[in-house]
C-alpha cells in the first residue's frame, strides 16, 4: 500500500504537519481526504504519529480512517485514546467493524466502554 503515489506525495506534507503541530492542518488530512486514502499515506507510520493525527479528527473522522488498518493496529491505536473517545469513537464505526475490534480488547476494557455508548449501540 505504502509505494502509491498519493502516499508519496502526502506523506511528507502530513510528517511536517506533525513536525510542527499543525493542528488544523491535521483536522483537515483527517476531513478531506478520502478515508482509505488516509490511511494509506498513515500505513508506515508509528502508533503514536496516528494516534496524534487521528487525534485532531472528529469522532466519525477517526472510526471512518481507523477501520481501513490491519485489525491488531486499529487495537494499538483504539488504547491510546482516553475511554470516552474510545467510546465515540467505536459508536462511529460499522457494527461489524465495532465487533471485530471489541472482541480484541480485555473485558475489563469492554465492561467500561459499554456504559458509555448509547443502548442502540451497546446492543448491536
Amino acid at each position: 500500500m505504502s509505494n502509491s503515489p498519493i502516499h508519496s506525495l502526502l506523506q511528507p506534507d502530513l510528517r511536517i504537519m506533525l513536525e510542527e503541530n499543525d493542528t488544523a492542518g491535521l483536522a483537515e488530512f483527517c476531513r478531506a481526504l478520502y478515508p482509505p486514502i488516509a490511511a494509506d499515506v498513515m500505513d508506515d507510520m508509528s502508533v503514536d504519529d496516528v494516534v496524534k493525527v487521528l487525534s485532531q479528527g472528529t469522532p466519525h473522522d477517526r472510526a471512518e480512517i481507523l477501520v481501513y488498518f490491519p485489525l491488531p493496529f486499529q487495537e494499538e491505536i483504539a488504547k491510546r485514546f482516553s475511554v470516552e473517545q474510545l467510546a465515540e469513537i467505536i459508536e462511529e464505526m460499522p457494527p461489524d467493524d465495532r465487533a471485530d475490534l471489541l472482541e480484541r480488547f480485555d473485558k475489563s476494557l469492554v465492561e467500561n466502554l459499554l456504559p458509555l455508548m448509547t443502548p442502540a449501540h451497546r446492543s448491536d
